[in-house]
């Protein structure tokens, strides 16, 4: 028996035809599907033990989360002078000219507390230290390599100077032997928080004073020195209670510095604060933010750190005590533009206390943030470090401590894209603690998942032209 096969061409043809037009359209949607739905909203889960609230402020209607992993550990010490059996602290760091790292904080010295300053190499072994100060209280609070060499160091001190608490500014060559010192103030309590080098090779230094301020109350305090430290002028700014600056960047007409200021002596709550001025001193504006006046009421905000946007503007990064959310301090950032308008702003936390000092900008066009959380972590508190994307989103978070208090005060990215976290710890060893972690960023708008999104809808857009291109040579045969 002979079977015979039969082979009918126009069934065969239709088949193929309907298989070819599905495919394509299969090729079509799924592209579609991936260029329009996924490309543009990068929606990922949070970390479970990070929590994020909107604000009826913030530009944005919905609260997008990217959650990456943080990058690792590289190296972690302590510092002391006393076999860590004293509360050294590390206020503010820098990456020094040789790749090494330098830090100002306190230490038990010639009297009681003592400006410390700590140079190290570039893997955070100690290479020198010294401190400086008197028979009372004197502590550094910030630092910067100075263009002509050596360094600059601020902060308040109680041994010298005109009364009270002053305001001392001390040069010291590249191995932290003083140079020269001043002490600027009157009468009152006068102190240095923050300093900047300008670009007349001066220095603008803020912090706030009680001697020069209306009615005795401390007010915000700018001045502005020669190379070597002498006074050009200082101007005081604020209402009638306490206000203080906290952060100063210089722009082309002028300075910006950042800070709190209570608005209204009657309740006795503080607003964050930013205030431009020209390039004397005078003010040319100022603006105050408050997070809860949607619930007419002003519990205490404050701004902490300011840096310029990546895309315009400016950033602010403070503490905010959100009403009707949680009972506890947030971290707080705010972005401006640059009429000191907001734009947006996010608050990071949990039901607990949670405090930003510093924020830097990162590689990638974000933002990394670190302070102190009550909220999460191990202990009592930990240090806490955001990384932000240019639009404030958070992508990832991490924690670091022991059962012991562990505090972030300063934050900066190095030369080889890592973050340097600068603090202290309570446990044992207690002293200064610094920490390096690595530089594996992600896009700060997510871009680099973007990127392969894109990828893969190339290569869909390419195969359907293709599939589609085969269907229509078939279909003319």
């Amino acid at each position: 028996m002979v079977t015979i096969l039969v082979y009918n061409s126009s069934v065969s043809k239709k088949i193929v035809q309907r298989y070819l037009h599905c495919l394509v359209a299969y090729f079509l949607l799924f592209n579609l599907y991936l260029m329009i739905i996924i490309s543009p909203y990068m929606i990922f889960h949070s970390f479970p033990n990070t929590t994020l609230k909107e604000h009826t402020h913030r530009k944005h209607s919905e609260f997008l989360v990217q959650s990456f992993e943080p990058p690792e550990i590289l190296w972690n010490y302590t510092y002391g002078v006393y076999d860590h059996q004293t509360d050294e602290r590390a206020y503010s760091g820098v990456e020094t000219r040789d790749g090494g790292l330098a830090f100002i904080g306190d230490a038990p010295g010639a009297g009681k507390e003592d400006f410390w300053f700590v140079k190290t190499d570039v893997n955070g072994k100690m290479e020198w230290n010294q401190t400086f100060g008197g028979r009372e209280d004197d502590v550094g609070f910030s630092l910067i390599e100075a263009k002509d060499g050596g360094f600059i160091l601020v902060g308040i001190t109680n041994s010298f100077g005109a009364g009270g608490t002053d305001a001392w500014m001390i040069k010291t060559d590249q191995k932290g032997n003083l140079l020269w010192n001043h002490t600027y103030g009157g009468i009152s309590d006068d102190q240095a928080n923050a300093i900047i080098q300008t670009t007349d090779g001066g220095y603008a230094i803020v912090g706030t004073s009680a001697s020069f301020g209306l009615n005795g109350y401390f007010d915000a305090w700018l001045l502005k020195t020669d190379s070597e430290g002498n006074l050009q002028w200082n101007k005081t700014f604020g209402f009638p209670d306490w206000d203080e600056a906290e952060a100063i960047i210089q722009i082309s007409d002028g300075f910006l510095f950042t800070g709190h200021t209570i608005v209204d002596d009657m309740i006795y709550f503080q607003d964050a604060w930013l205030v431009k001025t020209d390039a004397n001193g005078d003010m040319v504006w100022n603006r105050t933010y408050n997070i809860n006046l949607q619930y007419g009421i002003s519990p205490s905000e404050n701004s902490r750190d300011l840096i310029p946007a990546t895309d315009g503007g400016y950033i602010l990064a403070g503490n905010a005590n959100e009403w009707q959310v949680d009972s506890g301090m947030d971290f707080w950032i705010i972005k401006v533009d640059d009429d000191g308008a907001s734009e947006w702003n996010y608050t990071y936390g949990g039901a607990s206390l949670e405090r930003a000092y510093a924020i830097t900008h990162t590689t990638d066009g974000g933002y990394a943030v670190v302070g102190k959380t009550d909220s999460y972590g191990g202990g009592q508190f930990d240090f806490w470090i955001l990384k932000l994307n240019s639009l404030g989103v958070l992508q990832w978070n991490m924690t670091f401590g022991t059962e012991y208090d562990e505090v972030a005060f300063d934050i900066l990215e190095t030369f080889d894209g890592g973050l340097v976290i600068f603090g202290y710890t309570t446990s044992v060893p207690a002293g200064a603690l610094v920490i390096k972690i690595g530089g594996d960023f992600h896009d700060s708008t997510g871009s680099s998942m973007n990127h392969w999104i894109i990828k893969f809808s190339l290569i869909f857009l390419l195969g359907s032209l293709f599939i589609g291109s085969a269907y229509l040579m078939f279909r003319r045969f």
